[in-house]
């Protein structure tokens, strides 16, 4: 309600930290025009000596607090049945690529409202977006849920210099630490179930391997929509043909119906991967630049040759925004970039990659002849009976 106002006219509203200011040091609002501040009453706070005549207008909101439940209001609806998890143990390292994405806050919002323990949640997210002009401003800024801001280290890159979501995801993971149990990679468009990060661990050790990893491409979601889709049956990953480029190009296929265990997969997926960290501690992530299709590629190759063994979660755990309206890409912001190169480099890294699993025995499990550029009989069922698939 005050026009002009600045710091020395005084009045500030003074809100001492309890556990509300990660650095708990009070935090001072100005009476600034058309600001509103909404907190607990319960917080200790005062108005600062006033140097000039002040407006303010008041209210207070009567209601019963339950601690245990404070979280669920601003929880957005989850779908279909609760999963069920019982693993209460393990950090949890979230790697998050952004780029100039208008659903990056509300992605990692609802990471942490849907978590079972969402203080078991570190995220790294690579924010790429317009430094210098600030046409992205709105894109970017701090959680409202100041424990949960505090669980996120961000990374700002201005667009210009973005190279892509390789370099963007290696960033991410090497600020990986020895504290950290598990590694969850997604994009920055994501939705996800109730209790997704207790199911993960518990998935993750149902599945028949030493070194596995969930991988699937994830169901879409429609951001304008009150409720996530009720539709939960799992995708599995299989190879779909290469391009003109000779790049292996892969599809998510819907299974028929939700399983009781995961499902072995011949591929992997950059936007939603989950394993134990020591994986990424052992494999590299290769921060080539311009690199888009072809990177799946080329990981899914280095994770299976170092011993790994993918495998889709029983059902749908998280969702993904498929639709690129509303959100720029780097292909429009630089048309130019070198993405011949990458590919390039990224087929000599292929030829290189070496392992307790041969580059030939990955071809023969993703159903793939690299050289030849074509798949192998029933490559498409990624192992199972056309009847699996509701497609």
């Amino acid at each position: 309600l005050n026009e002009n106002w600045n710091r020395e006219d005084g009045g500030a509203l003074r809100i001492y930290a309890d556990t509300w200011t990660p650095d708990a040091q009070p935090f001072d609002v100005l009476p600034r025009l058309d600001r509103l501040v909404l907190f607990r009453s319960t917080l200790q706070h005062e108005v600062l000596v006033t140097r000039r005549e002040r407006l303010a207008l008041t209210q207070w909101w009567y209601g019963r607090i339950d601690d245990d439940n404070e979280r669920v209001p601003w929880r957005l609806p989850a779908p279909g049945r609760a999963l069920s998890g019982l693993s209460t143990e393990g950090r949890i390292f979230v790697s998050v690529a952004a780029y100039r994405d208008p659903e990056t806050e509300r992605t990692l919002q609802h990471l942490f409202a849907t978590a079972k323990n969402p203080k078991r949640v570190r995220v790294v997210v690579v924010q790429q977006y317009d430094c210098l002009e600030g046409s992205d401003d709105d894109l970017v800024g701090r959680l409202y849920n100041h424990e949960a801001e505090a669980r996120v280290t961000r990374i700002r890159v201005d667009f210009r210099d973005a190279n892509g979501p390789c370099p963007a995801r290696a960033c991410a993971l090497r600020r990986l630490t020895d504290e950290d149990d598990f590694v969850l990679q997604i994009d920055s468009h994501t939705r996800f179930r109730s209790h997704w990060d207790a199911y993960l661990i518990d998935q993750l050790a149902k599945c028949d391997s030493k070194e596995p990893v969930l991988t699937a491409y994830p169901a879409d979601y429609d951001k304008d929509s009150a409720a996530l889709p009720s539709d939960v049956r799992p995708t599995l990953l299989v190879p779909s043909g290469f391009d003109k480029d000779g790049v292996l190009r892969i599809k998510g296929r819907r299974l028929a119906r939700v399983h009781e265990e995961p499902i072995p997969s011949p591929l992997w997926c950059a936007g939603f991967s989950f394993c134990r960290a020591k994986v990424w501690r052992r494999v590299t992530y290769e921060p080539l630049p311009h690199l888009f299709f072809g990177e799946e590629l080329l990981h899914a190759a280095r994770l299976f040759c170092s011993g790994c063994d993918f495998f889709a979660p029983p059902e749908q755990v998280i969702f993904h925004r498929w639709s690129r309206s509303g959100r720029r890409t780097l292909a429009e912001d630089q048309p130019r970039r070198n993405a011949a190169a990458a590919r390039g480099r990224a087929f000599e890294l292929l030829e290189t990659i070496e392992g307790p699993r041969s580059l030939a025995a990955f071809e023969a499990r993703a159903g793939v002849d690299l050289k030849k550029r074509v798949l192998l009989p029933g490559a498409d069922r990624g192992g199972l009976s056309p009847e699996a698939f509701a497609d």
